[in-house]
């Protein structure tokens, strides 16, 4: 799956599984970018990663995506199955090559299989956004939006400056608006996008999105965290944000703001719940993707059964805890 039919599955609302990493461990991060989640998340906010590793985790989830399987026979499956999913992936060589100028779905995925890497940046800074987005990210998290002005910023840091010509590109109504061609290749009306503060170098990420500003615009997803006491009050607004293509809840920042004394505290759980609801009402009735991170499958589909339209499952460095811990209780019980 390249980045702008990423983009438009998001935006159309479909269900979308992604995971998060927070290690600078590029060779885990390939592995997990071929088992089949349609995103994986970089946190450059909390993780332990810093630009290079943001740089060689986006590259590994590429070469991931690339081998994808269609099923996995379990973390022990043969060098035959392997191999199969190699000689599925095609036998091209080189990247970015795909079916059209530009599209970089790369040598195993189609249209709509393959995982894209997605960037959490540290802050709502054009530096960060454009850093990330220049390195290959088919989109970013932004932390820490209090309001519609938030967002807004948000927006044009990801976006290029309109350009000054928009003769070729105007929209059907004649009104100036840049169109950008979607995911099947047609042209629909870049709404909100345009105007943006984007610095231009695209020095890895021109390979597979764009290059052509208007193109690379119309691919890369803007998400804005709803974490915040404030963000909560200015939900609504924030999905109004022109270009804005979802929203995105952290849980346990999201608990602190109603009172949570921790993460998790039972004691705010009908508030917590109370808000939840509420996020994901808001966004469909904007018409925006609803998102939110979750520690388990479970949990994840319990959401998108309420009304998220994508959900994050927990993160490798929990994972990696977790089932070093049920081994090690396991071998231990058996004496």
């Amino acid at each position: 799956m390249n980045a702008g039919n990423f983009a438009a599955r998001l935006r159309s609302r479909e269900q979308l599984i992604g995971y998060w990493v927070v290690l600078d461990a590029p060779v885990a991060t390939e592995r997990i970018a071929r088992i089949g989640y349609d995103y994986v998340v970089l946190d450059g906010q909390h993780g332990l990663l810093g630009y290079q590793g943001l740089l060689t985790n986006l590259m590994a989830i590429d070469a991931g995506s690339s081998l994808r399987t269609p099923a996995r026979a379990g973390a022990g499956a043969s060098a035959d199955a392997d191999a199969s999913a190699r000689a599925d992936a095609g036998t091209g060589t080189g990247t970015g090559t795909g079916t059209g100028a530009g599209t970089g779905a790369g040598v195993g995925s189609d249209a709509r299989t393959g995982t894209v890497g997605l960037v959490r940046v540290e802050a709502n800074n054009p530096t960060p956004i454009g850093r990330a987005l220049d390195a290959g990210a088919a989109g970013v998290i932004v932390p820490l939006v209090d309001t519609a002005a938030d967002a807004a910023r948000a927006v044009a840091a990801a976006r290029y400056p309109s350009p000054r010509n928009t003769n070729a590109a105007a929209d059907a109504s004649g009104t100036g608006t840049p169109a950008a061609a979607d995911a099947s290749g047609g042209s629909t009306p870049a709404a909100g996008m345009g105007g943006g503060v984007r610095s231009y170098g695209p020095m890895r990420s021109g390979l597979r999105i764009g290059p052509v500003p208007a193109e690379a615009d119309a691919a890369t997803v803007v998400l804005a965290m709803i974490e915040t006491p404030q963000g909560l009050a200015n939900v609504a607004e924030i999905c109004a944000t022109p270009g804005l293509d979802g929203i995105y809840v952290g849980p346990s920042d999201l608990c602190l703001s109603v009172g949570g004394r921790y993460p998790g505290d039972p004691e705010v759980a009908d508030e917590f719940n109370a808000a939840i609801e509420l996020i994901a009402k808001t966004a469909r009735a904007a018409g925006v993707a609803a998102g939110i991170h979750t520690p388990d499958g479970e949990t994840a589909q319990r959401y998108l059964a309420a009304g998220y339209t994508y959900a994050t499952v927990s993160s490798d460095l929990t994972h990696l805890e977790e089932i070093a811990t049920t081994h090690l209780e396991t071998a231990r019980s058996a004496g």
